[in-house]
């Protein structure tokens, strides 16, 4: 079943790169073939009641939905099948669950079918995004000058050590940006509103180390892209 090649909890444990081998060795064995999707939904998946579109992107839309097993708001990508359900989404959901036992990285729940979609079932990030956060504290009010620099230390510490978890399982996202740094529900610590956590998301353009880790493009988003990667150095 999909759901049982492509669900569960990411690895973890202080032989994390050797499980991590090990599991995407597993999973390439008994994952699908490329180009290759079960007919249909798993029987038992929990998804229901979407209720909010949310986003729109090139290939597909992410929606706010409920979890009717646990009664908790889930983020759901829906890819259209097809030509674009290729081998880069299956590297997507395998890199995505290999890190999904951290923090400061968006929960990967599971993946069901549609006639239509191949859908990502992921933890909703209710705060937003960074980008979204950094702007609304630019224009706070008179004379506000954006994030301090406390601020900006509690999110880039989150994020560094979301980056190293990542890479310790041997898996690059190679598109951290501010609008795939996605933020939790800030909420109220010891009596006074909290900072919210980060929770980096996109593993669409994802290498792994251990199955085709040579990059052959420039991948990610134009504007941080780093230089040398522009130029299409072949040592980085």
């Amino acid at each position: 079943m999909w759901r049982d090649w492509a669900g569960g909890p990411g690895v973890q444990g202080v032989d994390g790169r050797r499980n991590a081998k090990e599991e995407v060795n597993r999973q390439s064995l008994a994952g699908p073939p490329a180009g290759l999707l079960p007919s249909s939904a798993h029987p038992h998946t929990h998804i229901t009641h979407l209720f909010l579109h949310s986003h729109q992107g090139t290939f597909g839309f992410v929606d706010l939905a409920l979890d009717a097993k646990t009664g908790a708001h889930v983020a759901v990508k829906f890819l259209d099948r097809g030509p674009s359900v290729n081998k880069a989404v299956l590297r997507e959901i395998l890199n995505h669950r290999l890190c999904a036992a951290h923090p400061h990285i968006v929960r990967f729940i599971e993946v069901f079918l549609t006639p239509r979609h191949l859908a990502i079932v992921m933890e909703d990030a209710s705060g937003g995004d960074m980008f979204e956060w950094v702007l609304s504290r630019r224009v706070a009010g008179p004379g506000a000058k954006g994030a301090s620099e406390g601020d900006a230390r509690h999110f880039f510490q989150q994020l560094v050590v979301g980056v190293e978890f990542a890479h310790e399982l041997g898996v690059a996202n190679r598109d951290i940006k501010l609008e795939n740094t996605l933020l939790d529900d800030a909420g109220v610590a010891a009596g006074a509103v909290r900072l919210p956590d980060v929770k980096i998301c996109d593993f669409g353009y994802s290498k792994n180390e251990f199955v085709d880790s040579r990059p052959k493009s420039v991948s990610g988003t134009p504007d941080y892209i780093a230089p040398e990667v522009r130029v299409k150095k072949k040592d980085v």
